[in-house]
């Protein structure tokens, strides 16, 4: 029972008029729907100063347009006897006229209303000049009433520039005053010609001179902004290799400057492949006027998500993907943080410092010591002091904290003797459980290395503590923290950083400007391999062990595969002294001394590959990629089409198979065999196209099948099939819209127009095997399950759903407006796209809608399932593609 409510909602009365045209439109063939969009646009009276409404037109005026007398034959029934178009007789002349039923139309029509705001005008102008036509004609087609110069032009501009038909009448009038017009320059010309003789030929000389300077101004003009685009894309391709940032910039300028070249959208390709930055937080810090230390560090969370940046006397925390700061924390002058993410992402650990180049004591407030703070509040959750001298860094295996483990800090050593104060020539090398505040003496580092935010060049444990690497202005070493000895030491030529394998079995050392990156075997002191890097800022492996991770003098932060040396990423453009990955290895962050903060996704972005096919319309569902093949059908011209099979991977073309028809075509599983409805005889001028059945085609022996039980036809109403028969029997009309190859490519289903229904066969055969019958709704989505077992099919009114095996129904239910269908990899759902902008998940063993997603901004035209089940790609009418995530 229709409620009040679902009344309102679908829009009453004249909604229903907006669908029903909209229904109809959507039976028509391309053909006939150009023909449609002419029709509807000259039956508009389109007002700047006023609504649109409704224009009564001669039928005698659509058929001089040049339009096919068959479609608009088929448009005006159709629609007449939906009500939406009502035809009447002039009173005076009795010509029979055509006009909009409704008004309502005009603005419930969605489609309608997309034509007229794209052509509003063209509309306008069209309006004027038909007036002017009417006019002419009253007046017995007076001359006097042709358009002069100005006018003409603009009328003649606009014939040249828009889409919309011209009637023979209006033809003719923009014809007869071009001519009118002639002659009376022609006339000027000769008075002027007897009166200043030679003058005149002067004339027409520097006029004919002006036109071709004009065309020449033209064209240089044209030229210089296509040479504009290409030195623009030359540039984006030079510096794409340093600043992709900079390179996307200047491929879209090289692609605004004149119609996009082939060198402007190739160089736009490449550098949207290679940018992976994803957001840069720039800031502009005061710093302290000493220059002891620069908050050039921070930390990414484990999911990516969060960033942990160092800022003056403080650090704050970011949500990066809404580019908003959560929180942060300020601490005293003088009082110097250092801070990471713990492993679980839930909270911060950080140390504090007072700062060593102060005299003074630390005031009252400042505790230095490791603070834990909430991840998502800043809230201080823990608090552990570390005595009185300061203790600086804060390090662990990988890039986060478990504080189930100790952490290594560092600091001045305690004298002993004497008054109690903090040695700066000697540092002591510590563990310390953030959760008792237990310290654990490791080693000493003496020899006045001076301590600051970073501390020693680098220290890093393995993830049980039992392993310290530390890294000092000269030697690298590995100490037991049990029993405090070197197990393993490296002179290094400079300071550098230091990086140790979570087990505590690998360490990665550097130093000065030429010695190489090395990775090392710590108990035997081998050197496994090394890295084609030097000049090194900073490195540390991911969280797996498998990548390490680099930041170089040049300014390019570099990935590295552990197990072979070899670089797998660059990440130019952003200069820095420190990185974080997250722990799953899909961002990294990059933290640079100009206080910016740069945020990298490590997928790959962009397109993956670009081929030229063939000229012409590409059918947006007729592309399948299948078994190391793709095949798409190409329509090069107006009532022909072909099928090009080529190599996804390389574009190469392997086959073309012509004289397609209908709107899909499929390749099978394994992609040696191509479903295609064929085309008997093509349109020709004085005889429509003849449609036959559908033909498998064997791609590698080049054997062709035919699917039985199709009848050969002419769409057009005018041409009889008197051998068609009413399916089931055989042979019958069918426009295939849908097909698919069953799981294991021995049955082909097909869903079809023109009464056709659904129609199974044997793929090897061609054996007709069922067929529904002609049924309500005529264009079909058909969908086997993954087990073969299955056949889903739906109309723009139901779903049905078969049994394979004795093509006995096992549902038939109402579906309002269902469009696409898919099973999932695990065959428990049926996944459907609808005409209401909404995705539904129905139970494939209850058949009941479990849940529906809105999001879209348009009629569903295809969707596609994840391999593993939990994503859903669907694409809409407003041109987007969506990816949904099932699982949340």
């Amino acid at each position: 029972m229709l409620t009040l409510e679902g009344y309102v909602a679908t829009g009453g009365v004249v909604g229903a008029l907006g669908r029903r045209a909209e229904e109809l439109y959507g039976r028509l063939d391309p053909r006939a729907q150009a023909t449609c969009r002419q029709v509807f646009l000259r039956l508009v009276s389109v007002d700047p100063a006023a609504q649109d409404t409704r224009r009564r037109v001669r039928r005698r005026e659509l058929r001089q347009l040049d339009l096919d007398a068959d479609a608009l034959d088929e448009i005006l029934n159709r629609y007449g006897e939906r009500r939406l178009l009502s035809f009447d007789r002039e009173p005076l002349t009795r010509t029979p006229t055509v006009e909009v039923a409704h008004e309502a139309i005009l603005s419930q029509w969605d489609r309608l209303r997309s034509w007229i705001e794209e052509r509003r005008e063209d509309l306008v102008l069209h309006r004027r000049l038909v007036e002017a036509v009417e006019e002419w004609q009253d007046a017995q087609r007076n001359p006097e009433f042709l358009p002069l110069a100005g006018r003409l032009i603009q009328y003649e501009d606009w014939a040249r520039s828009t889409d919309l038909a011209l009637s023979s009448d209006e033809a003719v009038f923009l014809e007869q005053g071009r001519r009118g017009e002639d002659e009376r320059n022609a006339r000027t010309a000769r008075r002027r010609r007897a009166v200043l003789g030679g003058f005149a030929f002067a004339a027409v000389v520097a006029a004919l001179l002006a036109g071709l300077a004009l065309v020449g101004r033209e064209q240089a003009r044209r030229n210089a902004h296509v040479a504009s685009s290409r030195e623009l894309a030359a540039s984006a391709v030079s510096v794409l290799d340093r600043d992709p940032e900079l390179s996307v910039l200047l491929a879209l300028r090289a692609a605004e400057a004149a119609k996009p070249t082939f060198e402007a959208v190739s160089a736009l390709h490449e550098a949207l492949q290679q940018d992976h930055a994803l957001w840069t937080l720039e800031r502009r810090l005061r710093k302290p006027a000493n220059g002891f230390w620069s908050p050039d560090w921070g930390s990414l969370s484990p999911n990516g998500r969060l960033l942990l940046v160092g800022a003056v006397n403080g650090f704050e925390v970011w949500n990066v993907d809404r580019h908003r700061r959560l929180w942060n924390v300020h601490l005293a002058r003088g009082e110097v943080p250092l801070a990471r993410f713990s492993s679980n992402g839930s909270s911060v650990v950080g140390t504090t410092v007072w700062d060593l180049a102060s005299s003074q004591a630390p005031p009252a407030g400042v505790r230095p010591g490791v603070h834990v703070w909430d991840a998502l509040t800043g809230r201080e959750i823990r608090y552990r002091p570390l005595g009185r001298c300061p203790a600086y860094g804060l390090s662990q295996s990988g890039s986060f904290v478990d504080l189930s483990r100790p952490v290594a800090v560092y600091g001045p050593e305690r004298t002993r003797r004497g008054p109690r104060r903090c040695d700066s020539q000697t540092l002591e090398l510590f563990l310390v459980d953030v959760m008792t505040g237990k310290r654990k003496p490791v080693a000493t580092q003496s020899g006045g290395f001076p301590p600051d935010v970073l501390g020693l060049t680098g220290i890093a444990t393995s993830a049980d503590a039992k392993y310290m690497a530390i890294s000092g202005p000269t030697r690298t070493e590995v100490v037991d923290t049990d029993t405090r000895r070197t197990i393993f030491s490296r002179e290094v030529s400079g300071p550098a950083w230091v990086a140790l394998s979570s087990n505590g079995s690998r360490v990665v050392t550097a130093g000065g400007s030429e010695e190489p990156l090395s990775l090392w075997d710590v108990r035997s002191g081998r050197l496994l391999r090394q890295f084609d890097a030097t000049q090194v800022i900073w490195f540390g492996f991911s969280q797996d062990d498998k990548t390490l991770v680099t930041f170089g003098a040049e300014g390019v932060v570099r990935l590295w595969d552990v197990a072979t040396g070899h670089e797998v990423m660059s990440l130019p453009g952003h200069k820095g002294t420190w990185a974080g990955l997250s722990a799953n290895g899909t961002r990294l962050a990059s933290f640079a001394d100009d206080d910016s903060v740069r945020v990298w996704t490590l997928a790959k972005r962009g397109e993956v590959g670009q081929f030229w096919l063939e000229p012409g319309f590409y059918p947006g569902d007729s592309l399948d990629v299948e078994g190391g093949r793709a095949a798409v059908m190409v329509s090069p011209r107006p009532s022909y089409a072909e099928a090009v099979v080529f190599n996804p991977s390389t574009g190469a073309v392997q086959a073309k198979i012509p004289s397609i028809t209908g709107q899909v075509i499929r390749l099978s599983p394994d992609g040696r065999r191509l479903a295609a409805q064929q085309q008997v005889s093509p349109a020709t001028p004085r005889r429509p196209a003849l449609d036959g059945p559908v033909l498998i085609h064997d791609l590698d022996t080049g054997k062709v099948t035919e699917m039985k039980g199709f009848c050969v036809y002419s769409e057009a109403v005018s041409v009889p099939s008197p051998q068609c028969q009413e399916p089931p029997r055989t042979p019958f009309k069918a426009w295939v819209g849908s097909m698919e190859f069953s799981p294991d490519g021995s049955l082909l289903a097909a869903g079809s127009e023109h009464g056709g229904g659904l129609s199974v066969w044997n793929a090897y055969t061609g054996k007709l095997l069922f067929n529904s019958g002609k049924l309500p709704g005529e264009f079909w989505n058909v969908a086997f399950s993954p087990d073969g077992r299955r056949l889903v099919a739906s109309t723009p009114q139901e779903l049905f759903a078969y049994d394979t095996a004795s093509w006995k129904p096992l549902v038939r239910r109402p579906f309002v407006g269902l469009l696409p269908v898919r099973f999932t990899p695990d065959g428990r759902y049926v996944i459907g796209g609808t005409e209401a902008n909404r995705i539904i998940i129905v139970d494939a063993r209850t058949w009941k809608t479990t849940a529906s997603l809105a999001g879209q901004q348009g009629a569903i035209k295809n969707l596609r399932i994840s391999p593993d089940g939990t994503k859903i790609a669907a694409a809409d009418f407003s041109g987007l593609v969506r990816i949904w995530d099932l699982r949340s």
